[in-house]
């Protein structure tokens, strides 16, 4: 709850209709949730009538813009990469911690 902590009583917003969650914490709410970055599927985009095809170029669009680390590996079947992929990064100590045990 630190990467929250009195972000609301120091940016006030009034939003009616959604929650609001920001952060003053380095990294801000990446800092959280790792600013993970993935593709809608067929089937999430198939209610829209869209498929991942016609996103494909949007999204590739979005990663050379905002730049996105990965690794292609056996996710790609589910989570396609995108030309613009740069390397992954170095794995933090407390992901080390994580994927040791």
């Amino acid at each position: 709850m630190h990467i929250l902590a009195d972000a609301a009583d120091r940016i006030p917003v009034r939003a009616n209709g959604f929650a609001v969650s920001m952060s003053l914490a380095r990294g801000g709410l990446g800092a959280g949730w790792s600013a993970g970055v993935f593709p809608f599927s067929d089937d999430e985009l198939g209610a829209m009538s869209l498929g991942l095809a016609d996103l494909q170029p949007h999204y590739d669009a979005v990663a050379a813009r905002i730049g996105v680390a990965g690794e292609r590996d056996d996710l790609d079947p589910f989570f396609p990469s995108s030309p613009s992929m740069m390397p992954p990064l170095e794995i933090d100590t407390n992901a080390e911690v994580v994927f040791e045990r």
